[in-house]
């Protein structure tokens, strides 16, 4: 198996580093709690965090996804969002709250070539305007994105609570990462096929499995990074990594198209920084529930993203911001392919 490593730039170049050996240092300059990233090593009978990786009925919020409009002919229903599924997220002002909590978790798990422009597109759920038709034009595969991130940043929110011995400042129905974790999952089963629909659904796969590993953090319990997985998080990770794989494999993400200058930089770049995120999380977590490795070097030839500034890359960039050197900086973690 080849190496894993992180990909950072010093000067406009690139420099790897083997990943076991700048952990440590990572965690000691951010300040990150020790208990966020230690082994859990557990002997299988520790007790499944809360409900989540058990079946659940969830037609209820499955409903949420068509509207009530009537549909002409013989045409089938398509999943939409409508608003009264918006009101199933979290306040605008909880989420601003736990898109603080996502980012520090992120910090150890860049997944995405600008975590600015994706805060941006969240906030943006919450356009008065989309209160005044059933179904607003809200791709299904950005709710997905927008489902799993508050997953994830209601879990930091919640970690970050209980380690300080504070109470939340949210309700509870503000919180729950039961019903956010539902809504992302199926949202990903209803996304439309179009490259920017898959390209959504990858990112959101990425924030679940991203949010499994942290997910016993709820119960106290240390984060899973390394070690052996208890059986519910590890049947969850099989089946996020297999449909992970799937959809990366069905839209050629992992090899470099033929023709890059026929697309955008913003197209070209966001899709090497999922590229190589997924790369990494196919060995991270192929290693950790001790399934096969699919990826090799003669299936992964994309390019490596190119390190840049987050908090000004956007979609209408004709350059690359060069990283300012702070907490913004673009480091993506990607496989040694030698």
């Amino acid at each position: 198996m080849p190496p894993l490593v992180i990909l950072a730039s010093h000067m406009g170049s690139a420099t790897v580093h083997p990943l076991d050996s700048v952990t440590a240092l990572w965690v000691r300059t951010l300040g990150i709690p020790t208990n966020r990233v230690d082994a859990l090593v557990t002997n299988g009978l520790l007790p499944p965090t809360s409900r989540l990786f058990d079946s659940q009925e969830t037609s209820d919020l499955h409903t949420l996804f068509f509207s009530s409009e009537p549909v002409s002919g013989s045409r089938r229903r398509r999943a939409v969002v409508t608003f009264a599924l918006l009101q199933q997220l979290p306040s605008n002002m909880t989420c601003d709250t736990f898109i603080t909590s996502l980012n520090s978790t992120l910090i150890l798990h860049p997944i995405c070539s600008s975590m600015h422009h994706l805060e941006t597109r969240m906030r943006a759920l919450y356009d008065p305007q989309h209160g005044l038709k059933l179904a607003t034009d809200i791709p299904v595969s950005f709710f997905a994105v927008a489902a799993a991130a508050m997953t994830l940043g209601s879990l930091t929110y919640q970690t970050e609570k209980k380690a300080w011995k504070m109470q939340p400042e949210f309700p509870e129905s503000e919180q729950d990462i039961t019903k956010l974790f539902d809504l992302a999952k199926i949202a990903i089963s209803l996304a439309g096929e179009t490259d920017d629909d898959q390209n959504d659904v990858m990112l959101a796969l990425l924030l679940l499995i991203i949010f499994t590993l942290h997910s016993r953090e709820m119960d106290g319990y240390k984060a899973v990074v390394s070690g052996v997985a208890p059986s519910p998080i590890r049947q969850q990770l099989g089946q996020l990594i297999d449909t992970l794989r799937r959809k990366a494999d069905m839209s050629g993400l992992l090899s470099e198209p033929p023709n890059t200058t026929q697309s955008s930089l913003w197209s070209r770049e966001s899709r090497r920084s999922l590229a190589a995120a997924v790369a990494f999380y196919d060995f991270l977590v192929s290693d950790l529930i001790g399934t096969k490795v699919t990826l090799d070097g003669a299936s992964y030839t994309s390019e490596a993203p190119a390190p840049v500034d987050g908090r000004y890359f956007k979609p209408t960039s004709v350059t690359l911001p060069s990283p300012s050197g702070n907490i913004y900086h673009s480091s993506t973690f990607a496989t040694y392919r030698a």
